[in-house]
């Protein structure tokens, strides 16, 4: 319960950060990813959109709603994200990404293995 508290927390809480300096953010996008996603409106729609998913995502877990569609909406978004990362060869963002992928996996594969003792039972 408190690893699923904490996993939320820091997703909601990132989102979050990116919501309040949503145009820094959407021109840091902007700049890193231009060379690679060819349309400029679906690049800056996407940028403005995902810090709003994550930060629902995040709230999701904390309120342990949509159990398993949250941690795997959080898991492809982060998946999404890293393989940005990766083409825009900004490997620093990645440690974030990969922190919430390894939590967000474990917690997924934990809320499975407790919905299977829960059948057997």
């Amino acid at each position: 319960m408190k690893l699923r508290l904490l996993t939320g927390s820091i997703i909601a809480s990132h989102g979050l950060l990116r919501i309040i300096f949503i145009e820094k953010h959407t021109d840091s996008v902007y700049e890193s990813f231009y060379e690679i996603i060819p349309f400029e409106t679906l690049l800056l729609a996407g940028s403005a959109i995902f810090p709003f998913v994550e930060f629902f995502i995040g709230l999701l877990i904390i309120f342990n709603l949509g159990k398993k569609g949250a941690l795997l909406g959080g898991f492809i978004i982060s998946l999404i994200m890293s393989a940005f990362i990766i083409a825009s060869g900004a490997y620093l963002g990645l440690i974030y990404h990969v922190v919430v992928i390894i939590l967000l996996a474990y917690l997924y594969f934990q809320q499975t293995s407790t919905n299977r003792k829960k059948i057997i039972l």
